[in-house]
């Protein structure tokens, strides 16, 4: 299968037109939580002040191990929010299938915690979703606090792909269609058309279809959302970015300030398990062979950048660019010491355990 699955299809929401469009079906969205009490709260109010007043919907909060009192905040101030409680923290991934599980929409929004519901963002996307029957997954646009665009978009991951961004081709030629594959940054963002894979902070999708087609990999915590779109892309739903569908994406940076150095852990193993996912990926879809060469390009690119972050190290004066080089200072140190063999038993393991409790 060739990496770029998508078709290229631009659709507008305005050209949309459903007689039912009126009456929406009802909407699970589905929000993992670890920590973070203050940025949950901010959440659960744009989707109460918004969509939660024009659409039939139901709100399910998985707590992954969360120690700050996050849970007591939610039950007394938004009781209308499902609760489900973890000892410890499952990950991304398995919180998320928590929640598909006991779903009961016809369609799931996985909704990130840092995120703030704009009025009629989740509308657009699911009369969008409704009125194109061959669609399976959308997404909004998601922007910065600054009102900045966060390219959420992508092509799928592919060794051509690995080579071109570890030799900074896709910083030094952003507007390529050739290197600007990562975040699609030759494009504009202001259609709607079909893309390879949505960023997973805010996605829309028929739970059907992912019934059929699996939900998000459990054997990793993070980075699920690729994987997902390349199923639903292979069982012939496409994956449609909605432009005039807003959204706001902090990406976490609230909790980092503080948490100081506890954020330089936290980000270091997230950039881990990106690197385990991005294995994983390459061994389902594209074989040992090229999982192995994946490996080894990637490892070069963590090793340059962990060495320009020991430089910039010593002269930052920025405390969160400072956090920020630590991480990946750190997280290179984890991902090179890391061997093939040992990530492909890892591999094997996990496998074995899915497959033992399917």
């Amino acid at each position: 299968m060739k990496a770029a699955l998508m078709d290229n299809g631009k659709h507008s929401v305005s050209e949309q037109s459903c007689q039912n469009s009126t009456n929406y079906p009802l909407v699970s969205i589905i929000i993992v939580h670890w920590n973070g009490s203050d940025m949950l709260q901010d959440c659960l109010e744009s989707i109460e002040n918004t969509t939660y007043r024009s659409l039939p919907i139901e709100v399910i909060i998985i707590f992954n191990g969360s120690t700050d009192g996050s849970q007591k905040m939610c039950a007394d101030k938004f009781p209308w929010v499902n609760r489900i409680e973890n000892a410890e923290n499952n990950g991304f991934n398995a919180g998320n299938n928590q929640g598909i599980v006991v779903s009961q929409g016809k369609f799931v929004l996985l909704l990130n915690d840092d995120t703030i519901v704009f009025p009629g963002a989740i509308e657009k996307l699911v009369a969008y979703l409704d009125c194109n029957s061959d669609v399976g997954i959308v997404g909004p646009k998601l922007l910065n606090v600054d009102g900045s665009l966060q390219r959420s978009c992508h092509q799928f991951p592919s060794l051509v792909l690995l080579f071109t961004n570890a030799l900074f081709f896709n910083k030094l030629f952003p507007r390529s269609k050739w290197f600007g594959k990562s975040g699609m940054t030759y494009w504009n963002y202001a259609e709607t058309q079909s893309v390879d894979w949505l960023m997973g902070a805010c996605m829309l999708l028929r739970k059907d279809v992912a019934q059929q087609v699996g939900l998000l990999d459990s054997r990793i915590k993070v980075a699920g959302d690729y994987d997902l779109c390349w199923r639903f892309w292979k069982a012939g739903w496409k994956v449609v970015f909605v432009h005039d569908a807003e959204i706001i994406h902090l990406m976490g940076k609230s909790s980092v300030a503080a948490e100081g150095p506890q954020a330089v852990e936290r980000r270091a193993s997230t950039m881990y398990l990106n690197y385990e996912a991005m294995y994983f990926f390459f061994r389902d879809h594209y074989g040992l062979r090229r999982a192995q060469v994946a490996v080894v390009i990637r490892k070069v690119s963590v090793a340059i950048r962990g060495a320009i972050s020991a430089v910039v190290l010593t002269f930052a004066r920025d405390p969160n660019l400072g956090l920020a080089m630590k991480a990946q200072r750190d997280a290179a140190i984890r991902i090179l010491a890391c061997s093939l063999a040992s990530l492909e038993d890892t591999y094997q393991h996990r496998n074995l355990a899915r497959d033992a409790n399917e």
